[in-house]
């Protein structure tokens, strides 16, 4: 489940730097919080579209590796909905 949630998020982000289209907003802003949030790693927003921030390409590239580095070190809390850090 922790790849499929991450990998959404992701997903979400690089759908619409590559196509600058998203039917809705809350969900891009909803996934720049969560890749931020899990990785600490901000965004540099490449560009503004009316209010809404576009993470750079080198952004989506870090949280990959980020991701591909740490993945072990998170678990997804079923009980909470969300990905949270190995104790």
């Amino acid at each position: 489940m922790l790849q499929k949630v991450f990998g959404y998020h992701i997903g979400v982000v690089e759908n619409f730097n590559e196509s600058r289209y998203i039917d809705d907003d809350s969900s891009l802003r909803r996934s720049i919080d969560f890749l931020e949030r899990t990785t600490k790693i901000k965004s540099e927003f490449t560009e503004q579209y009316v209010m809404l921030y576009t993470p750079s390409k080198k952004n989506i590239k870090d949280w990959k590796k980020w991701f591909k580095k740490n993945q072990k070190t998170l678990y997804w809390d079923e009980k909470n909905g969300e990905v949270k850090p190995l104790k």
